[in-house]
């Protein structure tokens, strides 16, 4: 069984797209925050946040989150 959370945020080979995802979502969310200090408690908040997007945040914002996602995804070539 897979899981969301092994792509996003587990399995090592991904390490580079990660970083660059976070790199452009950062500043979306926390500018100040170094986000892979916080990895552990902050993945079930990314992950809802990667799939659902967040009603905190403006439809802009989700949406630049749903594009580095989807890049992230299709540059992994995890389901191709």
């Amino acid at each position: 069984m897979y899981f969301p959370q092994d792509l996003l945020f587990n399995c090592d080979k991904y390490d580079e797209l990660r970083k660059t995802l976070f790199h452009k979502i950062k500043s979306l969310l926390c500018p100040n925050v170094n986000l892979n200090s916080f990895k552990n408690e902050i993945n079930t908040y990314l992950v809802e946040l990667f799939l659902q997007g967040s009603d905190d945040l403006s439809m802009d914002d989700n949406i630049v989150i749903f594009q580095c996602v989807y890049e992230f995804i299709e540059n992994s070539n995890r389901f191709l």
